[in-house]
C-alpha cells in the first residue's frame, strides 16, 4: 500500500485536509472574449513576446488584510521570467 492510499483512508482521523487554495480575483466577462487565449497545444510558433501572465496572492490561508501579490510573466519561446512585487491591490499600493 503506497504512502498516499494510507494517507488517504487515515484521512477523517488524522484531521487532514487537501488544501487546494483559493482565489482573490474574479473572472471578468468584460475582456474576456477580446484577449486570445492559447494552452500549449495551440502553440505553433515560438516567437519571443508571447507571454504568460499570473497574479499570485502571498496571504497565506487569509485574504483579508495587508498582503503582497507577485505579477508573474514567463516568455513562452525563450523561457523568461520577470516577477514583479505588487504592494498590495489598492490605490495606495
Amino acid at each position: 500500500m503506497s504512502t498516499s492510499t494510507i494517507d488517504g483512508l487515515l484521512r477523517r482521523w488524522r484531521g487532514l485536509e487537501r488544501h487546494h487554495g483559493f482565489s482573490t480575483t474574479k473572472p471578468g466577462t468584460l475582456l474576456k472574449n477580446a484577449i486570445p487565449i492559447k494552452t500549449f497545444s495551440e502553440w505553433t510558433d515560438s516567437k519571443p513576446g508571447f507571454m504568460e501572465v499570473d497574479l499570485v496572492a502571498h496571504c497565506g490561508d487569509n485574504a483579508g488584510g495587508f498582503y503582497l501579490n507577485t505579477l508573474s510573466a514567463v516568455d513562452v519561446a525563450t523561457g523568461w521570467y520577470e516577477p514583479v512585487v505588487i504592494w498590495g491591490k489598492d490605490r495606495k499600493g
